[in-house]
């Protein structure tokens, strides 16, 4: 979309973090994933993050009905080895413990939970707005009406350098993208009407 509009001006998308100088110095935009904004340079929120167990149509058809939060513990989890307390984090906000690993499956990326997932395995932890493709698509579905705050969030700076009209104008149009494809988009100081927000500690 942003092409569209300004077909002239090239975007370079970098996804590798090791390679950002931390002052924003060799960037004209930057998009932290973080807990909180980070204080030695300016950022403005630009999604938060939500949470919530997703599965397939098929899957959940044909398992034991899921009509509590509690009754995942009779479900296959599906872990991701890099979020691996996220179900432990979703299980206290519902008021409940998970003991032990007896029906999980541990994958190592978020894509591949949600292709897991997809594929009628079990239930994964979908985080909005990465898992919104997937539902997206119908291939998976949310087990409950009821997405909380991970805690986490997307939050966006402009580059050290970069004062152009050209860059104020992307970080406008990334802002306006967030909250036409976002629904659980916050501001500080405000709480979502449809995300409820869990306890302010992070995930062990």
């Amino acid at each position: 979309a942003y092409h569209r509009r300004n077909p002239d001006i090239a975007v370079s998308v970098i996804t590798d973090p090791e390679s950002l100088d931390p002052p924003l110095g060799n960037v004209d935009v930057a998009i932290y994933y973080d807990r909180q904004s980070a204080g030695e340079i300016e950022t403005s929120l630009l999604l938060s993050e939500t949470i919530e167990p997703v599965a397939s149509q098929d899957y959940l058809a044909g398992a034991d009905p899921i009509t509590k939060p509690a009754d995942i513990v009779d479900h296959r989890l599906i872990h991701c080895g890099s979020a691996p307390d996220e179900w432990q984090h979703w299980a206290r906000q519902q008021g409940f413990s998970l003991s032990g690993p007896d029906h999980w499956l541990q994958v190592d990326t978020r894509a591949a939970a949600l292709q897991a997932a997809e594929q009628g395995l079990g239930l994964a932890m979908g985080r909005r707005p990465l898992a919104d493709l997937a539902l997206s698509r119908c291939g998976i579905v949310g087990v409950f009406d009821d997405p909380l705050s991970s805690g986490m969030a997307y939050y966006l700076t402009a580059g050290k350098y970069s004062c152009s009209s050209i860059v104020a104008d992307f970080c406008d149009w990334l802002q306006g993208m967030a909250q036409l494809s976002n629904p659980f988009l916050q501001h500080p100081g405000e709480q979502s009407q449809t995300a409820r927000t869990g306890p302010k500690t992070p995930p062990d």
